[in-house]
Order: structure tokens, then C-alpha cells, then sequence
């Protein structure tokens, strides 16, 4: 689960983890304010109030899911230093491992920007 820094408020750590949920199981573009409101258990004002708009939620989802993304580079070099190709099979094994687990859907980065084509949307 990627981590939900900065937020405020309960009601926005409870939106931040229902809206991680949602976005990776389901995509981005197919879940609803309402949903990620019924599914936290606060109103839409409190995910307002947190991040401002839907895409504002979706664009600090992926963010924070290109950072756990570079995190895995960066623990590969560091547990294979000066072996490049180590480095690319340990990052390898890490995908193939999240691969074989129920409900994967690939990297949710590169899914949202298959959902969003249109270069200027925000959350592409």
C-alpha cells in the first residue's frame, strides 16, 4: 500500500486508504467520489476538503506509487552495488513475485496512463 503522508485529518487518512484501494483494484478512471466516500465512511466534503478534487486524489495515488516504484530500484542497487545485471534481476524477482498475487492488475502508473490519453488531463 503506498503511504498516505501529508494528510491532515482521520477522515482524510480513511478517504487516502479507501481511495488506494479502490483506484488499484478497480483503476481510477471507473471509481466514483461517491464510492470512495460510501467505501471510507465519510462525506464528500471531507474528501474535498483533503485533497481538493478526485484528479487531486488520483494524481497524489500515483505519485506516491512512482516513489515506492523507485524505492525498489534503489533497494536493488543497494543490495547489489556495481552489478548491473544483479540489480536488473532482483528488481525482476520483485515484479514476478507481485505478479503472482490474487487480483494484480501490472503498475498502476502505467494503467493510469492507458485510462487518461489525453496528455493534459492531470492525472496523466
Amino acid at each position: 500500500m503506498v503511504d498516505g503522508s501529508g494528510i491532515r485529518s482521520p477522515a482524510g487518512e480513511r478517504v487516502w486508504h479507501a481511495a488506494c484501494e479502490l483506484f488499484s483494484r478497480e483503476g481510477i478512471r471507473s471509481v466514483g467520489v461517491a464510492e470512495i466516500a460510501a467505501t471510507s465512511g465519510v462525506g464528500k466534503p471531507s474528501l474535498y476538503r483533503n485533497f481538493g478534487s478526485k484528479d487531486d486524489l488520483a494524481v497524489a495515488y500515483l505519485r506516491a506509487q512512482a516513489v515506492a516504484g523507485l524505492a525498489s530500484f534503489e533497494a536493488a542497487e543497494r543490495a547489489c552495488p556495481d552489478d548491473d545485471l544483479a540489480q536488473l534481476r532482483h528488481v525482476i524477482a520483485r515484479v514476478a513475485g507481485e505478479m503472482g498475487t490474487p487480483g494484480y492488475r501490472g503498475c498502476v502508473v502505467a494503467n493510469a496512463a492507458i485510462e487518461f490519453p489525453d496528455r493534459d488531463h492531470p492525472v496523466r
